[in-house]
């Protein structure tokens, strides 16, 4: 026990004793361990029931050898739309729209952990087909290994996405189709940079995208005289918030255009601003706009007065030489109606029904009209409405162009009285000549009888037929309406009839055949052709009286060659001329005067003996 044996017992002892009390309580806390983890176990089951069945996701537990479905979710069946006894035991072929075998090995992918995430399409029990997207993944239930889905429904989220790339690709288009280009600006410090430009800058100005974003790409090219004031554009948006201005601009062939540069300022959440805007090709436009501008300050200088009303006659714009002429000013006219400014109401209502109903049809109307001045004072005005269409040919405008012409409506008032007073003046003397010629003729007629000579005689009766002629002419002019010229067709016949009286010719000796047309000639020709045809009538009626044959005819007739030329024929069956008398070489009086009144009329006479003898007198007269 000295030795310290006692002690060594002890710790013997104690050292036992603590290894069965160790064993003791390990034993304990193994049997409490395996309480606790079954109670663990318990809970665990409890909440994943508990998240299976109450969570809003699409959850299946599938059987991935078959694929059968084991187990879902309450939203699975509202979801799919089978009873819950029916769901189960439902295989995923039936569900999913994939081909079994390319199912399968998805399926097989899931378990294997090679893939997790599918987007399939699943059909409904009412046989609609909905876009899923599932997160698949293993899961042992005691020794078996199942394939556990959460699904949910995306469906709506992929129609919203295509609409949406539907909107971004149509977007794409109109602005790659778009004659604007659209750009946006970052302002910092009231400095500008490109953030973002439309594509189509590429097909409208000639740079790419990349060549835009290059540094004072924009300021390089806008066109040197209008820089400084371009430069002004980006302060007044910033006062403004927007801002639309023009310049011209270089593309990247060196040629120029016009730009219309529309600016709007779109202010961040912090200190960035955004500036959104449009660059618009106007070079068409501004030519336009450059030569409407000609075109207005040319009808501005015109002295003649030019009005633009709508389609119901309401002024929209005039020239100052409108303002001259009514005595208006241009403000006082503009929206008013032509009649309630210078109508005088001493025009026939007729010529306005006129005027309206042409210039409704589509057509100019041109006349003249008394109108009355600011001051009261009655004017002539020349007036030239004409319609303007629009693309559908409907009228849109009416174009009016006056001239005051009271200076030349006065001076033909007073050429019209002039000139009536004239043409009693020629009446008169159309009249007081004729007379004095039937007084030579009487003269001549009664020197006739009382001469003894008969070849005076005879030179008494030519003469007294010449001046028949040249009376029956005056005559004519005397009683016509027009006393410029006369139907010389009327005179032919007269001259004929007096003729056939003249030499005392009985009815029906001679059938004399007038096929004439109207001829207008004025004095300076009827005068001479009238001679001209007596002579040859005249030989004609001696020709025949002295014909021994039954059936003696005279033709005479008009011929219009062209306008202006006339060729007046005389033809008679008789003997024709003699074998020895040449026309061109004849000197009696009658030829000769032919002769010199043909020149006068700057015409000819031509004969021909076929069937008798044939005179043509051919001259140019002035047609109407």
């Amino acid at each position: 026990m000295k030795a310290g044996a006692w002690d060594y017992v002890i710790k013997e002892h104690l050292s036992r004793f603590a290894y069965a009390v160790q064993v003791a309580i390990e034993r304990k806390q193994l049997a409490m361990s395996q309480k606790a983890q079954e109670e663990k176990l318990r809970q665990s089951e409890e909440r994943y029931r508990s998240i299976f069945e109450d969570s809003n996701a699409i959850m299946l537990i599938i059987d991935p050898k078959d694929s059968v479905v084991i187990d879902a979710n309450k939203t699975a069946v509202d979801f799919y739309g089978w009873p819950h006894d029916e769901l189960i035991g439902k295989r995923m072929s039936d569900i999913n729209t994939l081909p079994p075998e390319m199912l399968q090995e998805q399926i097989r992918r899931a378990v294997a952990k090679e893939k997790s995430h599918f987007n399939f399409k699943h059909r409904l029990a009412n046989g609609t087909i909905r876009d899923v997207e599932t997160h698949s993944g293993p899961v042992k239930i005691g020794e078996i290994n199942y394939l556990f889905s959460v699904i949910h429904d995306i469906s709506d989220r992929l129609a919203i996405e295509r609409d949406r790339d539907l909107i971004a690709q149509r977007l794409s288009h109109y602005l790659q189709m778009s004659p604007s280009i659209t750009y946006s600006l970052l302002l910092n410090d009231g400095v500008a940079n490109f953030e973002w430009v439309s594509e189509n800058i590429k097909s409208l100005l000639g740079f790419s995208v990349e060549e835009v974003f290059e540094a004072e790409w924009w300021f390089n090219h806008v066109f040197q005289a209008d820089r400084e004031a371009a430069l002004k554009g980006i302060p007044t948006l910033i006062k403004l918030a927007k801002y639309c201005h023009d310049y011209r601009f270089v593309k990247k062939n060196r040629s120029v255009i016009w730009l219309q540069d529309s600016m709007h300022l779109v202010k961040g959440d912090g200190e960035s601003t955004e500036i959104i805007g449009t660059l618009t090709d106007i070079t068409k436009s501004k030519k336009v706009e450059e030569e409407i501008k000609l075109q207005s300050a040319a009808l501005e200088a015109l002295d003649t007065a030019v009005v633009i009303t709508d389609r119901d006659g309401t002024i929209e714009w005039a020239n100052q030489a409108f303002g001259s002429l009514s005595g208006y000013t241009i403000p006082e006219v503009i929206g008013k109606n032509p009649r309630d400014l210078v109508k005088s109401d001493m025009q026939d209502p007729s010529i306005y029904r006129e005027l309206w109903d042409t210039i409704r049809s589509g057509k100019t109307w041109r006349g003249e009209i008394m109108n009355r001045k600011k001051s009261g004072q009655v004017y002539y005005e020349e007036l030239r409405i004409t319609p303007v269409m629009d693309l559908d040919k409907k009228i849109e405008h009416f174009i009016a162009i006056k001239n005051d012409v009271s200076e030349r409506v006065t001076s033909n008032e007073k050429l019209k009285t002039s000139l009536a007073e004239k043409v009693v003046l020629l009446r008169e003397i159309h009249h007081r000549v004729k007379n004095n010629m039937q007084i030579v003729s009487s003269l001549l007629s009664l020197s006739s009888d009382n001469a003894q000579d008969p070849r005076m005689q005879g030179l008494i009766v030519e003469l007294h037929r010449r001046i028949e002629a040249m009376s029956i002419i005056h005559e004519q002019f005397y009683a016509a309406t027009d006393i410029s010229r006369i139907d010389f067709s009327i005179s032919l016949r007269q001259i004929t009839n007096n003729l056939l009286e003249e030499y005392q010719i009985p009815p029906g000796l001679i059938d004399v055949d007038m096929q004439t047309s109207d001829l207008m000639l004025d004095l300076e020709s009827a005068i001479p052709a009238g001679i001209i045809v007596s002579e040859l009538i005249s030989n004609a009626f001696k020709a025949l009286m002295g014909a021994s044959i039954s059936k003696k005819r005279l033709l005479v007739s008009i011929h219009h060659v062209i306008p202006g030329q006339v060729s007046i024929e005389i033809h008679d069956n008789g003997p024709g001329f003699p074998r020895d008398f040449d026309p061109k070489t004849a000197r009696t009086l009658g030829m000769r005067l032919i002769e010199i009144l043909s020149d006068q009329l700057r015409g000819a006479v031509t004969f021909s003996s076929f069937d008798g003898t044939t005179a043509t007198l051919g001259f140019q007269y002035i047609p109407e």
